[in-house]
């Protein structure tokens, strides 16, 4: 590829990756910081949409890491879901029959847990591998 073709190509992907990191971190910055519902209240949708952010924050830092960072955050990310779901079904079991109060009690611990999650993910946007595992 001759010079000047290459180096328009790499400008074109650094601006790609600017404008993914920029989202990411917009992303990041607005998301709610407390849930809308507590342990009395909370829904499956109130956790999907919760979950649902932290995923998409998730695969934009993963398009932003660098091939050898990749495998790391995604082993960090798959042991997160582990510890997380072990968590709360230990703190906040949601019962059986999913009734009303143990579903909400357990639907709020995981939206805490993501809240948790997203703080990670933007330390591993910013600094890699410095995210503690768990």
């Amino acid at each position: 590829m001759p010079p000047m073709r290459s180096l328009l190509t790499n400008k074109a992907i650094l601006c790609a990756l600017t404008g993914v990191l920029a989202g990411a971190v917009l992303q990041a910055q607005t998301a709610p910081a407390v849930p809308a519902c507590d342990a009395s209240n909370c829904t499956l949708q109130d956790f999907e949409a919760m979950r649902e952010t932290t995923e998409t924050l998730y695969g934009d830092v993963l398009l932003i890491l660098s091939a050898h960072e990749r495998p790391a955050l995604r082993s960090n990310q798959q042991n997160w879901r582990r510890v997380a779901r072990a968590h709360c079904n230990q703190v906040a079991p949601a019962g059986g029959a999913l009734e009303a109060s143990s579903a909400s009690a357990h639907h709020a611990c995981m939206i805490e847990q993501e809240q948790e999650r997203r703080l990670q993910i933007r330390q591993w946007l910013m600094h890699g591998y410095s995210v503690d595992g768990g």
